[in-house]
């Protein structure tokens, strides 16, 4: 079931993932899909614990290759955040960290900063709480180079904890 507010937006993106399959635009799809999954676990009303198809994301990231490693990192964060909220915690953090290792590759900072809240996640939720804390200082740091903060307030709001 979802909060009547959600499905609206959720109309919005499968006519945005639609329209850029009917484009051919593989970076625009990745992103609709990405926030269609996110908006799944953040405004439907999706039990804790249930798992949000993420294959959509994974089909994208396969049709991308080696090209776009941000948008690819992207898109691990984000099925590691719907592993995390499906408390499949092994997945949430290998995905976590597929996403921190394309950060690094893209030196794209934004990304790190996504990239170890989505860790962060994970480790508390295995109470592995120094771990956790490390990770939001990390993701705190990577959001203050990038001038973030949206990104910052991630780590500033869940780190004391």
């Amino acid at each position: 079931m979802l909060f009547r507010s959600a499905q609206p937006c959720l109309d919005h993106y499968d006519k945005a993932v639609a329209a850029y399959q009917r484009t051919d635009d593989l970076r625009g799809m990745a992103l609709a899909w990405k926030e269609y999954v996110g908006a799944r676990f953040t405004l439907a009303a999706v039990p804790f614990g249930a798992l949000i198809d993420v294959q959509p994301l994974i089909e994208v990231i396969a049709a991308c290759g080696d090209r776009e490693p941000s948008l690819r990192g992207q898109l691990w964060a984000k099925i590691s955040q719907a592993y995390w909220h499906a408390r499949q915690i092994d997945n949430a953090e290998a995905a976590a960290r597929h996403a921190l290792r394309l950060a690094d590759q893209a030196r794209d900072e934004p990304l790190e900063a996504e990239a170890w809240v989505a860790l962060a996640l994970a480790q508390t939720q295995n109470l592995q709480v120094q771990a956790a804390l490390e990770s939001w200082r990390h993701s705190l740091a990577a959001a203050r180079r990038a001038e973030d903060p949206w990104r910052q307030g991630w780590s500033l709001q869940r780190a004391p904890a």
